[in-house]
């Protein structure tokens, strides 16, 4: 009974020693003063901190309130030192982006990399980072042909034109292969006919493409897709992307 009384009673002589402690250590921290507030150019105090852009009360000049990439803590720097900090964030969101492309297309940043030096070696200096995904293609497609997987290459050939479109290049042409690979992988599995889907808010040059039947046989001889008068201008880059499709058509 005695220790738990003592129990009770140190318990509450704790709680009351932490809560003089809290109390010193917030008088201590309003006592600590914040570091002043210094313009980058004329390094003169200002009264409050510019949140992102501001002109110097005294000099005029505009600053500017940004955190480097390796730092969470925003920074006051000048319009010239903020351009270059907008460099870095730009060099890291451009490789950022180039990764996700290359996950998406199935190559890995070791691929990338690996070609790259290859390329510097041949050509004696940096190569365009478009050329480099473009020789990854060309030899993924190359050991895939190989292998007379028609599936496998259509997919190629619909990545390679998905690359070629975000380029601003005309993806008409493997666009091509990726509905002929798509035609001789259904006569592979034995299909006869196909029909043509359309895409129900495409152009009217492909509405009349609608429904329309063909033996696999004809389609490989006329290829009516894609469509050539295609308008559909999906991505805005002045080349079309016809979105009819081809489907297995059984009697």
């Amino acid at each position: 009974m005695i220790n738990f009384i003592k129990y009770l009673f140190g318990e509450k002589s704790e709680s009351k020693q932490d809560t003089q402690i809290n109390k010193v250590t917030l008088q201590a921290k309003l006592q600590i003063k914040e570091p002043p507030v210094i313009c980058p150019y004329c390094q003169k105090e200002l009264t409050q901190i510019p949140q992102r852009k501001k002109k110097c009360p005294f000099c005029k000049n505009y600053i500017f309130a940004k955190h480097r990439p390796n730092s969470k803590i925003k920074e006051l720097v000048t319009e010239e030192e903020a351009k270059r900090i907008e460099i870095e964030w730009n060099k890291i969101h451009s490789h950022n982006a180039l990764i996700r492309d290359l996950e998406d297309y199935g190559f890995t940043e070791n691929d990338f990399n690996r070609r790259k030096e290859e390329k510097i070696k041949q050509m004696g200096k940096e190569p365009i980072n478009g050329d480099v995904i473009w020789s990854l293609f060309i030899e993924k497609l190359q050991n895939v042909m190989k292998s007379n997987k028609f599936d496998l290459l259509s997919g190629m050939y619909y990545n390679m034109s998905r690359f070629l479109i975000k380029e601003g290049r005309n993806p008409f042409e493997t666009l091509k292969q990726f509905q002929k690979m798509k035609l001789l992988d259904y006569q592979q599995q034995g299909l006869k006919k196909v029909e043509i889907l359309w895409s129900g808010n495409g152009c009217e040059a492909c509405g009349k493409l609608d429904t329309k039947k063909y033996s696999i046989k004809k389609a490989l001889e006329e290829m009516p897709l894609p469509n050539k008068d295609c308008s559909m201008d999906v991505f805005e880059t002045g080349f079309s992307w016809c979105r009819c499709d081809y489907l297995p058509f059984i009697e």
